[in-house]
């Protein structure tokens, strides 16, 4: 049977093609992702599994300073004393993590107690030897440091919603953290944080200062004035 208008059949015949393609096309892209080979639930496990994997790298990473104390098993009426030093060999490895020239010595005394609740109070003193490099002068130069901190470790991310806690933690102005493993307080770890967060980041050797430098036309002594230079002869400053 034919058209009675040729023109008009033929548009209508490329018509029909154009939505028979684009039908197939459509039925295709929704069979694709089958055709992969990996269901979406596969995905997201091989997803889970690679953080899993980052998870348990991160985790295997063993502090160069570590001396840790089961605090699941502290007396609940007495402290803890703990003094500890770091060896020759902790103090390469520290220096290296803290980006220092030399470290010849890391020294900690820590006092942990049961605190509030599943709380564990840590209070303790860290002194150190090391190097830093002038900010100024760039130069080498050997630092000593002595700082304090406090601190209370959650055995239970819960208890950081504690109000008796927190009022505790306000009044004696100390710092608060959760732990990783409840039944453990790695107070090396500790220490070598705190020393951290005490050291100069912008250390200047004693006796270095800054010499502002002028650039000017005039031989030294007769006049201390900015000058441009001979790049902008003409150059007058605004409003003179």
């Amino acid at each position: 049977c034919e058209h009675p208008d040729p023109v008009a059949g033929r548009f209508t015949m490329l018509a029909a093609r154009v939505v028979v393609v684009l039908a197939t096309l459509g039925s295709a892209a929704t069979r694709a992702p089958r055709r992969a080979g990996v269901r979406p639930s596969l995905r997201k496990c091989a997803s889970a599994l690679g953080r899993c994997r980052m998870a348990a790298e991160i985790e295997a990473i063993t502090p160069e300073f570590s001396r840790r104390v089961k605090v699941s098993s502290l007396p609940s009426r007495k402290a803890l004393w703990k003094q500890i030093s770091a060896t020759e060999e902790e103090c390469a490895a520290l220096s290296e993590r803290f980006d220092l020239p030399r470290m010849t010595s890391l020294n900690a005394t820590v006092i942990v107690r049961r605190g509030i609740g599943r709380t564990v109070a840590v209070k303790g003193n860290v002194t150190a030897d090391y190097a830093q490099v002038c900010s100024l002068t760039n130069e080498v130069f050997d630092q000593h440091l002595a700082a304090d901190f406090n601190l209370i470790a959650h055995q239970d991310p819960a208890s950081l919603e504690s109000d008796s806690v927190v009022s505790f933690a306000q009044v004696d102005d100390v710092d608060e953290e959760v732990l990783e493993d409840p039944d453990w307080l790695d107070v090396g770890e500790l220490a070598a944080q705190y020393f951290y967060l005490a050291v100069d980041q912008y250390p200047r050797k004693p006796g270095a200062s800054f010499e502002p430098y002028y650039e000017s036309e005039a031989p030294d002594g007769e006049d201390g004035t900015f000058s441009l230079g001979s790049m902008f002869p003409d150059f007058e400053p605004p409003g003179q």
